[in-house]
């Protein structure tokens, strides 16, 4: 949970930081943005050894919302499908 950011920051300022990058700043934003965050913070978190079972609410709660506004979601999908048939995505 979020009490393991410990001292200093630590996972929390990682969060912070990674939120802060321009390439996510699309996903933060508009109705879906909360649940991104939430789910994305959560990942962060995760240890390995968790499998990321904790954060199944989380992503089943993005998806959902991603469903319902999936013209949020339009360019983004757009991009992995032209980067994946230029052969830039592995599978």
């Amino acid at each position: 949970g979020a009490a393991r950011g410990g001292e200093g920051g630590g996972l929390g300022q990682v969060i912070r930081e990674a939120l802060d990058c321009p390439c996510v700043a699309d996903l933060k934003e508009g109705p879906c943005g909360a649940t991104f965050v939430s789910a994305f913070s959560c990942y962060v978190e995760s240890r390995p050894s968790e499998d990321l079972h904790s954060c199944t609410d989380s992503f089943v709660a993005l998806q959902e919302c991603m469903v319902k506004h999936p013209e949020q979601f339009q360019e983004l999908a757009d991009y992995v499908v032209h980067k994946g048939k230029e052969g830039g995505l592995s599978s």
